[in-house]
């Protein structure tokens, strides 16, 4: 189930309108952030950086390196994991809107503080409507029989 998530996320990538399971959204998830992890890690092994920040977790200086391979996991991902989004809304009868509004929201929030609130229940909300169970048979984005579980 976990391979076959992650085959489906990458083969319908572009496909913005139609529905997935709870399942293939968050097997894509878990990969994406095992994929993260990984390429962080062998960026930090290897001394491969592209940007440098230090952290400061009680009161030890710990040094993070943004590197090349942590950059294309990221892009790898990127819109795999927003198609699966939108679709997990769609087959819980909700709006990619949902996302759009969110994303948005979020990039106002970087100029205006006053925001960080509402985005991070904004986020709270979608993750509760990723979680919820499935649109029973046909609803407006597609027939459930299209999908595999």
């Amino acid at each position: 189930m976990f391979i076959h998530s992650i085959k489906k996320g990458f083969a319908n990538c572009f496909d913005f309108d139609s529905r997935a399971t709870r399942s293939e959204l968050w097997y894509f998830y878990l990969f994406a952030e095992i994929l993260t992890l990984i390429s962080l890690t062998l960026d930090n092994l290897f001394g491969f950086s592209v940007r440098s920040f230090e952290l400061y977790i009680d009161n030890q200086t710990i040094d993070l390196n943004i590197g090349p391979l942590l950059i294309v996991s990221f892009f790898l991902t990127l819109i795999p994991l927003t198609a699966l989004r939108i679709r997990r809304l769609h087959d819980t009868n909700r709006s990619g809107f949902w996302y759009l509004a969110f994303i948005i929201i979020y990039f106002i929030s970087f100029f205006n503080e006053r925001l960080s609130l509402i985005v991070f229940l904004g986020y709270i909300n979608l993750i509760i409507f990723w979680c919820l169970k499935s649109d029973d048979g046909e609803n407006k984005y597609g027939s459930e029989s299209k999908l595999i579980n």
